[in-house]
């Protein structure tokens, strides 16, 4: 156990403390100090004993001061984490029900599909595409319902296709 030497009001105080504790010693003994220093300045020569006694009920004040600000800091972090909690609970709520609403609606869909595919009509039965001219690949020579581009190109006056020697 080490021993430090401080001195307050002017007089010298050995004091024991752990070791390595011997410059926080020195720092309170140093803030007693100035205390009873900053209160002589105000009151001026009332007594040792009595400087003292003032300093040290003035320095647990600012003590207990400091304490209730830590107490009301920590019930405002405490808040602070609850309302963050909430939020992140209806973060959460929202995404589940953003969740169930997606998947409802892919239900639907799929549902919706099903039927489609199920039902199978040909593509003039079906009203949306009455309308679009439907065109037939592969039918028949002289058909009304044949491609434009699939007729033979028309034949020039006085021209002969046939390249046949004949």
């Amino acid at each position: 156990m080490a021993q430090v030497a401080v001195t307050i009001a002017g007089r010298v105080y050995r004091i024991a403390c752990g070791d390595g504790e011997e410059t926080h010693l020195r720092g309170l003994a140093r803030q007693v100090d100035d205390k009873i220093d900053q209160l002589k300045g105000i009151f001026g020569e009332i007594g040792d004993q009595r400087l003292t006694v003032m300093a040290a009920i003035t320095l647990a004040d600012e003590l207990l001061e400091a304490q209730s600000k830590l107490a009301d800091i920590e019930a405002e972090r405490a808040a602070a984490a609850a309302r963050m909690a909430a939020q992140t609970r209806g973060e959460a709520e929202w995404c589940d029900h953003l969740a169930r609403s997606l998947n409802g609606i892919a239900d639907r869909i799929e549902r919706v599909t099903t039927r489609l595919n199920a039902s199978e009509r040909p593509v003039s039965d079906r009203p949306a595409l009455a309308a679009i001219p439907q065109v037939s690949h592969g039918a028949a020579a002289g058909s009304a319902e044949t491609d434009p581009a699939e007729k033979s190109p028309p034949e020039e006056a006085g021209a002969s296709l046939d390249t046949s020697n004949s």
